[in-house]
């Protein structure tokens, strides 16, 4: 014990022993203030200060989103630290009412969507439109065209998943932007990622959130479509956290024909995908809880 804890020790044990030397009434009065005195410093110091908790022993009081879209990355949005087979340059951050995406203006893709999934939102009543769109935000030298998929032989696949937007007009049309998509092999998108998607829907019936990151990983075999070369991913992620419980799923598929149901069979972990992708997720947790997390696998 050093001199400084000695000194504490020493006045503690001098304020403790005047309070028994205070009549039974008097220390009685003198807890119950006490008592509130603390009661008020928790309410005061505690409310929206201390971190989000994610039982498992995750938690973060920080995040690099802020804004409309600080819900969509609670936890801070993807680091790109170094994509292993091609460069996606730096990313442009673009906010919609549903999602956030973190757009390459090389690869003329999202790197990764990112969406706060709730029942409300997707089990309203608003059709699918199918009203492919070009993203005005974006510059043309950055942009992805209807032209470019056009005969392509490629899906225009979106990201995050218009079914996952009927709760309004806005919400469905916005999904339809293009920077909300990469060349996906038609077999796949319409088949075990659709089963894929339907899977992560399902599981907002038993809980309250659910924050989902999906992107594409490339190749390197530089392969792209269109005059203004949109990059074809060799793969895709999606990842899926409960925080009721801090449980985790995550998938790697190839963007090519894999049968209906066997999408599961592709059941990794976060830090399966960072290595495929070269994204480094949920940045804003302390390192020994993100990396409790990223190693989990095939936890939802």
């Amino acid at each position: 014990m050093d001199r400084q804890e000695r000194e504490e020790e020493q006045v503690g044990m001098a304020l403790f022993a005047g309070f028994m030397r205070l009549p039974r009434g008097q220390q009685i009065v003198v807890g119950v203030l006490l008592a509130v005195v603390g009661l008020g410093w928790l309410l005061f110091h505690g409310h929206g200060s201390s971190p989000v908790h994610i039982p498992g022993g995750v938690t973060t009081g920080t995040t690099a989103v802020t804004g409309a879209c600080a819900d969509k990355a609670p936890y801070g949005a993807p680091a790109q630290v170094a994509a292993p087979a091609t460069s996606l340059g730096e990313l442009r951050q673009i906010c919609r009412l549903g999602y956030l995406v973190g757009y390459s203006g090389v690869s003329k893709t999202p790197a990764w969507v990112a969406e706060h999934l709730q029942s409300d939102a997707i089990f309203g009543k608003e059709p699918r439109t199918n009203n492919f769109q070009e993203d005005p935000t974006v510059p043309e030298s950055e942009r992805a065209t209807l032209a470019d998929y056009a005969r392509s032989g490629y899906d225009r696949g979106h990201m995050a998943p218009a079914a996952d937007f009927s709760r309004s007009p806005q919400e469905m049309s916005e999904s339809f932007y293009l920077s909300n998509m990469v060349p996906q092999f038609p077999e796949n998108n319409r088949s075990p990622w659709a089963h894929l998607e339907g899977h992560v829907r399902s599981l907002t019936k038993n809980t309250k959130d659910l924050y989902v990151i999906t992107g594409p990983v490339f190749g390197a075999d530089g392969k792209t479509i269109g005059r203004n070369h949109i990059a074809v991913p060799a793969k895709l992620y999606k990842i899926a956290l409960d925080p009721s419980n801090g449980k985790l799923g995550a998938w790697l598929l190839p963007n090519a024909e894999v049968p209906g149901d066997g999408w599961n069979a592709y059941c990794t972990s976060v830090k399966a995908v960072e290595a495929a992708s070269g994204l480094t997720f949920f940045p804003g947790l302390p390192a020994e809880q993100r990396e409790e997390l990223i190693s989990q696998s095939c936890a939802l």
